[in-house]
């Protein structure tokens, strides 16, 4: 189990509108854009491998 004092100071952020994740289950993704996939790669070279995924608020203009 991962403890807070293992958790990175910073971790990249994958935004993701309209999803819904219930624990234990899984959400195929189909990452096509050239900096997510940088993303990705350059968190998958850090020991713990994490990244966050945020649903964005929308704003005013929609």
């Amino acid at each position: 189990m991962i403890q807070p004092a293992d958790l990175p100071d910073t971790i990249a952020v994958f935004p993701l509108p309209g999803a819904l994740l219930l624990p234990r289950s899984r959400l195929p993704l189909h990452i096509f854009e050239p900096r997510y996939l940088q993303m990705l790669e350059d968190t998958l070279k850090t020991r713990q491998r994490l990244i966050g995924m945020v649903q964005p608020c929308p704003g005013p203009q929609g």
